[in-house]
């Protein structure tokens, strides 16, 4: 039952129900992540922060968020406007806004480089040394990587986070109006959308020829992790991986047949 060919540069398949390693390609390659950097920011504000706590946007985050490239993608948070941690959680997963990322690093130690210096912490504890991280969002930066492998590992144990994996695995989010305009957040992990079995996960994309795709899939009480980085093909690598993956069959020997 040979293993499916991929496009992508590095591509990992982890079964998360026992960690064992189902398919591997160029697993331990130093390459950037993009987007999928928001599951560690998101990992390290639900286990420091409070998902109800009130955070109000002030000039030093704003004055942040402006150094932000043009063409970031945002939630749009403006200066004075207050959100729960669970809504920037939210904005940082669904619309993988790097203003929510700026935010969630600033409000929770004070300042990007310090949050940044607990997402490496993590990493090393979770035995995530193929990774290193530089900002909260994923922008292209130098000495900012991750693996196949450290994004496998690190989807599944984000994934074991009822509140992450709850965040990630829904379609339409409706935040009412607060001091900020009533908004509909659709997530734009398109594997949600039209994969059977999808219950979270996060893309990642450079505006260019740079695709991630880390997706936590549940199928038959069987639940899967997959990534590919760097293909310009994400739908057919995942689904042809997953469906691989999802296969049930059992191997026979020649051998056995023959005697």
């Amino acid at each position: 039952h040979p293993t499916p060919p991929v496009f992508a540069t590095s591509a990992y398949l982890l079964d998360a129900d026992t960690g064992a390693t189902l398919y591997a390609y160029n697993p331990f390659m130093h390459l950037p992540i993009l987007s999928t950097t928001k599951l560690m920011t998101a990992v390290i504000a639900a286990e420091e922060g409070n998902p109800d706590q009130q955070i109000t946007i002030t000039d030093a985050m704003d004055h942040d968020i402006g150094q932000l490239s043009a063409d970031s993608s945002l939630f749009g948070v403006k200066k004075g406007e207050t959100y729960t941690l669970r809504d920037l959680l939210y904005g940082l997963l669904l619309m993988s806004g790097n203003d929510a990322a700026v935010v969630i690093a600033d409000s929770l130690n004070g300042n990007i480089p310090a949050f940044v210096a607990k997402m490496n912490q993590r990493a090393s504890q979770l035995g995530l040394y193929d990774t290193h991280y530089t900002n909260p969002h994923g922008l292209l930066e130098t000495g900012h990587f991750s693996s196949a492998h450290d994004l496998a590992i690190l989807a599944r144990y984000s994934m074991s986070i009822q509140l992450i994996h709850t965040i990630t695995g829904t379609q339409i989010y409706h935040l009412p109006a607060g001091n900020y305009p009533d908004r509909t957040i659709i997530n734009d992990n398109q594997f949600l959308w039209w994969y059977p079995g999808v219950d979270g996960g996060k893309p990642g994309w450079d505006a260019g020829a740079n695709f991630v795709q880390v997706i936590s899939c549940t199928r038959n009480h069987h639940h899967l992790i997959g990534v590919v980085i760097h293909t310009n093909n994400w739908w057919t690598d995942m689904r042809d991986l997953m469906n691989w993956g999802f296969d049930s069959f059992a191997w026979i020997s020649p051998y056995d047949v023959d005697f």
